[in-house]
């Protein structure tokens, strides 16, 4: 079954959670300096199905990963969304410190 909190789309089945994210453009509501490189707010939140995240420039391609906890447990939906919570604040800090 499949829904959608802040951000992320959210596939819950007994014992596991995959938990994926689309950066609407306006990064969940995170604030994201332009590209070090060549100075472009076009810029997204990527990620897989498991807490791993970065930024990505749409414009040269630069990237910035966050700090990822593909070990932590994603059981249940809360500490799934945990997990990518974490994920997602460490890319955007790791991007907005110039990684």
């Amino acid at each position: 079954m499949y829904k959608t909190q802040s951000g992320f789309r959210i596939n819950a089945v007994e014992g596991h959670c995959s938990i994926s994210f689309r950066d609407d453009g306006g990064h969940d509501g995170h604030a994201l300096k332009p590209c070090p490189f060549c100075g472009s707010h076009e810029l997204e939140i990527c990620n897989t199905h498991s807490p791993l995240y970065w930024v990505e420039c749409g414009m040269c391609g630069a990237e910035c990963p966050g700090e990822s906890d593909e070990e932590a447990s994603c059981a249940t939906e809360l500490e799934a969304l945990d997990a990518h919570n974490r994920a997602l604040l460490s890319a955007v800090e790791n991007w907005n410190r110039r990684c």
